[in-house]
């Protein structure tokens, strides 16, 4: 993981320690977080007609 740095030269020492602060914590947050699973998208059984033989009237039911 690339380390990366905030320039706070010319802001206050006490809002530099907040500021400091606030990343640790947000480090501290992110290392606590368990890592995302990837999940399948659910699938239904049958086989989907090619794109070209599909009519508007028979995927909506807004055609009359």
């Amino acid at each position: 993981m690339a380390i990366r740095a905030v320039d706070l030269e010319g802001v206050p020492e006490d809002q530099a320690r907040a500021i400091e602060e606030q990343a640790r914590y947000w480090r501290e947050l992110t290392a606590r977080r368990r890592p995302a699973t990837v999940r399948d998208l659910p699938r239904w059984p049958g086989i989907a007609p090619p794109p070209e033989k599909l009519r508007r009237r028979e995927i909506y039911d807004d055609v009359g």
